[in-house]
């Protein structure tokens, strides 16, 4: 059981760049993308996505506008993939 008041948790502010080969009990990402034109950026790359999803142990949250990634250009189909598994499943509020 997790406690904000717990001496021993940490936190790190980390760019997915530089996350690789680390590991945390639990993953909170922003996906910061929203406009007009869908674009998101170095996100479409699905080296990154297993970097994304790949680096909780004990739970990963993720907040963002999937829409964006959804509709997007670049890595819509990658992204749709993900987020569908993620509904189906019952993980996305």
């Amino acid at each position: 059981m997790y406690s904000p008041f717990d001496p021993a948790l940490t936190t790190n502010n980390v760019q997915i760049d530089n996350y690789q080969g680390e590991e945390s009990d639990i993953v909170i990402a922003s996906q910061t993308r929203l406009n007009d034109t869908n674009e998101t950026g170095f996100m479409n790359s699905p080296e990154r996505l297993d970097v994304l999803i790949s680096r909780a142990r004990d739970g990963f949250i993720l907040i963002g506008n999937s829409e964006t990634f959804m509709n997007a250009r670049k890595g819509r189909e990658l992204w749709g993939k993900f987020f569908q598994l993620v509904k189906q499943w019952g993980y996305m509020y």
